[in-house]
């Protein structure tokens, strides 16, 4: 039998190798991809390294062993992180745009549009999705002040009732008494109010989130095959 060798990369040097295999590979979802430097021809510093990846637009994250095989893990220049965040407190997690470059990410887009009518990596559907997350979170906030308002006064009452009866004006200190009986009343009384909105919220972007975070998970998923 004959064997065949790859003379293809015969007579390179180190740094030639190297940028021949760095150009060959894909970055996954997160702008992160490895390059094996098994069997590179000759040896090279880490900042050798830095200096050959950042000439092709890819920086360095770091040195490590995958499947018993030395690679070097690299990041396209500018990626955004996974925890970027969409929308005040809404999602965390890559832009449409990076998405929308992945693979998997667009197939398992369009399985979840045909399960569930949810176009994950739509604009218009994200936004209004925001739209309805940041107008409940207002409706929370203002909800939270109301039913904590009373419960303050109620609290700064009764000690105030105490220092009154302590000084003798007992009228005074009764009024006061029975008006923070009032407001922690008042108090007990809209104290759900917000946790009712906050479940609103979440219902209201929840086939969103959900579908958003099925579509992630299977690119990262990927992305962790890829690494082992």
């Amino acid at each position: 039998m004959t064997e065949t060798r790859d003379t293809s990369r015969e007579g390179r040097s180190p740094e030639q190798e190297f940028l021949a295999r760095l150009d060959g590979v894909t970055a996954d979802i997160s702008g992160v991809a490895e390059v094996s430097l098994t069997e590179l021809p000759g040896r090279l510093s880490l900042s050798n390294y830095r200096e050959l990846a950042a000439a092709r637009g890819w920086e360095v994250e770091g040195l490590h062993r995958s499947g018993g095989k030395l690679c070097l893990q690299v990041k396209r220049a500018g990626s955004s992180p996974i925890t970027r965040q969409l929308g005040a407190e809404f999602l965390s997690g890559p832009s449409l745009t990076e998405l929308r470059g992945n693979d998997v990410a667009r197939e398992e887009a369009a399985l979840v549009l045909r399960e569930t009518g949810v176009d994950v990596l739509s604009d218009t559907v994200l936004d209004d999705a925001r739209r309805q997350h940041l107008a409940f979170r207002r409706k929370v906030m203002r909800r939270t002040w109301l039913s904590m308002l009373p419960g303050v006064f109620a609290f700064a009452g009764v000690m105030f009732s105490f220092v009154l009866w302590r000084d003798g004006d007992t009228q005074a200190g009764n009024v006061l008494m029975v008006l923070s009986l009032v407001a922690a009343v008042v108090c007990a009384a809209t104290i759900s109010l917000p946790v009712k909105a906050e479940r609103a919220r979440k219902a209201a972007v929840h086939d969103y989130t959900t579908a958003y975070e099925r579509v992630v998970s299977a690119a990262l998923a990927t992305r962790g095959r890829s690494h082992d």
